[in-house]
């Protein structure tokens, strides 16, 4: 499945939004027990995944640019070898 990066930066700001609402509304509600836990499990885990979608659209981005993976590896023609 094709991926666009449009799409995965749009879906990480939905989810940390989402996230940082449902924390906000827990604050603000002053919620206890379990709705209180739900709103702190629910807005903690949009949080992760927000930020791990960010993170894959930001590697996504640069194994896209059409560089070889061993451009960082140290030269092959070194002169010192014993």
């Amino acid at each position: 499945m094709k991926t666009s990066r449009s799409y995965l930066i749009a879906m990480a700001s939905v989810f940390l939004l989402l996230g940082f609402v449902l924390g906000g509304l827990y604050l603000w509600l002053d919620l206890n027990g379990f709705v209180g836990g739900m709103f702190t499990g629910a807005s903690v885990m949009l949080m992760i995944c927000g930020v791990y979608v960010l993170v894959r659209y930001v590697w996504w981005g640069r194994g896209r640019n059409g560089t070889d993976s061993a451009d960082w590896l140290p030269s092959r023609e070194r002169t010192d070898k014993p």
